[in-house]
């Protein structure tokens, strides 16, 4: 005979989950209602938490679902942001007032940083002025994600690198502090003068004494340059394709994959290459582009103007000036997107690759140091007592 769970049944146990769902709903990690009213469920982990890319295709969806249903936007962004907690939320809160306060669609995520990446902002700016806002929904959400792969990985390293510093940092301070300390003790005490490694070593303890305080507050200015949102735009927007090579080939990706469509559907390349240039998110690729479409105006062919601009290959633009039709154009352009993508991930992977390394072979540097420098002093110290 099977007892029913209830409060009369199992006394104990009833108190125990009530007073657990009292404090996880205090900690706003769960908020228990089920069809009781005023109340409904809410279940958002604080521990595994998804990454910001999950986050911002989710919200892609659900604005391509409320665009096609003809649905009020505010009212699914706002119902969105309760599956969330901290920045992300209050982020969709403020996408939520903005569209509230009669912002378009476009001038809301513009006005709102990283509630969608700056690839998504643009491609709906360029689908909301090219009248194929449904088509650009369709070809994100179809779009895969596989640049992403390389944002864990870098802060993989970063974080390896921050433990790796500071397991040195400890064991070096011990060092300096206890043995090296007894170490010239003992040379004095002989009246030995130890070996150059030794000395050394003991000028950098000494430099990094009294500069200690400047480091800490170096360490806090990275981590917050490293963390602050503001700057990894100002990064992402200003300098990536300025400092690696290999971005440009993704910024070209993205291009031909704007502008697919309106080649697909016949429209002239010189209205679509304005727009860009005058909305596009990363200040390098804007003059490029601002470039290319001046040549446009004054007569040239817009896939050779994209070749000189530096945003195709030679090859590439006399493909996409030779082809057929306008749905054969189309097609090559994803084909030579999807290259693009795939050369950006290898040269990252690559570059990812000799970074762990890299970050070994130093802190291995700095033990052989200390070792040599230790292994000396206590070779002197035999020889003498020998």
């Amino acid at each position: 005979m099977k007892l029913p769970f209830n409060e009369q049944n199992f006394p104990t146990a009833n108190r125990a989950g009530r007073k657990l769902a009292r404090g996880l709903r205090a900690i706003g990690r769960l908020e228990i209602g089920g069809n009781l009213p005023g109340r409904r469920w809410r279940l958002s982990s604080r521990i595994a938490n998804e990454p910001l890319a999950a986050k911002q295709r989710t919200l892609l969806r659900v604005l391509a679902i409320a665009h096609s249903e003809g649905q009020p936007t505010p009212q699914w962004v706002e119902n969105l942001a309760d599956e969330h907690h901290g920045r992300y939320r209050r982020r969709l809160l403020r996408l939520t007032r903005r569209l509230e306060s009669g912002a378009s669609l476009v001038d809301a995520l513009e006005q709102t940083p990283d509630a969608l990446s700056d690839q998504m902002v643009l491609a709906i700016r360029f689908g909301y002025q090219s009248g194929t806002l449904r088509e650009t929904f369709d070809q994100l959400l179809a779009t895969p994600a596989d640049d992403g792969g390389a944002i864990p990985t870098v802060r993989h390293s970063m974080f390896y690198l921050a433990g790796s510093m500071l397991m040195y940092f400890l064991i070096v301070s011990f060092l300096f502090l206890r043995i090296l300390s007894t170490l010239l003790q003992i040379a004095n005490e002989f009246e030995w003068e130890p070996p150059a490694a030794i000395r050394t070593l003991v000028a950098a303890g000494r430099f990094f004494e009294s500069t200690f305080l400047l480091w800490v507050l170096l360490g806090f200015a990275a981590l917050r340059l490293v963390t602050s949102g503001v700057m990894q735009r100002f990064y992402r927007r200003v300098w990536a394709s300025r400092l690696l090579r290999p971005v440009v080939r993704l910024r070209s990706a993205e291009l031909l994959r704007l502008l697919s469509p309106a080649v697909a559907s016949g429209r002239p390349l010189g209205g679509a290459l304005s727009t860009l240039a005058r909305h596009h998110y990363d200040r390098n690729v804007r003059a490029k582009l601002l470039f290319a479409r001046n040549e446009v105006e004054q007569g040239s062919d817009p896939w050779s103007s994209l070749s000189v601009a530096g945003l195709l290959q030679r090859d590439e633009s006399q493909a996409l000036a030779g082809s057929t039709s306008n749905r054969t154009r189309a097609w090559l352009m994803h084909r030579l997107a999807d290259r693009h993508q795939r050369q950006f991930g290898r040269r990252v992977t690559l570059l990812l690759s000799l970074l762990q390394p890299a970050i070994v072979l130093a802190m291995a540097a700095i033990v052989a140091w200390i070792g040599f420098a230790f292994f000396g002093f206590l070779s002197g110290i035999i020889l003498i007592l020998a």
